[in-house]
């Protein structure tokens, strides 16, 4: 990282909070990269299950891991991959009432999170949590896809 950031740049991704909200397609991948970047401290949220027809697209869900919590799928490879990072794994639903809830310190740590990276695919959810962040002063990246939603033929 450090090639790519700098020292000061490394140290800053070495030193940050993140949460992740949904673990699917593009959150499970987001969380996988994070956690091998090094970062210091990563919540990841999700109330779904890993099923089979969302095996190709998950980064790190096997046949054995099918009607498991995604959350708890990857606080697994979490623990595996990077034991060094601080990782608190959630299933839960974030909602307007829940969603603050969910950005507060990681357990030991005081200070709100650096970044949250919104990878909900409901729009209502994903609208809740980026007006709770607003509100906080957290940063927030959101991930803004279709999700079988539209045809592109037809546009």
């Amino acid at each position: 990282h450090e090639a790519f950031f700098g020292a000061a740049g490394h140290a800053k991704v070495r030193a940050a909070t993140v949460v992740v909200f949904g673990l699917g397609g593009v959150g499970s991948h987001c969380a996988a990269m994070l956690l091998r970047a090094g970062v210091a401290g990563l919540r990841m949220v999700d109330f779904d299950q890993v099923s089979l027809s969302s095996l190709n697209r998950h980064a790190v869900a096997t046949l054995a891991d099918v009607g498991s919590p995604k959350a708890a799928c990857m606080g697994t490879f979490a623990a595996a991959t990077a034991p060094f990072v601080r990782v608190d794994a959630r299933v839960a639903m974030v909602t307007a009432e829940n969603a603050e809830a969910l950005l507060a310190p990681l357990e030991g740590s005081d200070a709100k999170p650096d970044l949250v990276v919104d990878c909900i695919d409901d729009v209502e959810t994903k609208a809740a949590l980026l007006a709770t962040c607003a509100r906080l002063g957290i940063k927030a990246l959101s991930a803004c896809g279709a999700g079988a939603k539209a045809d592109p033929t037809r546009w």
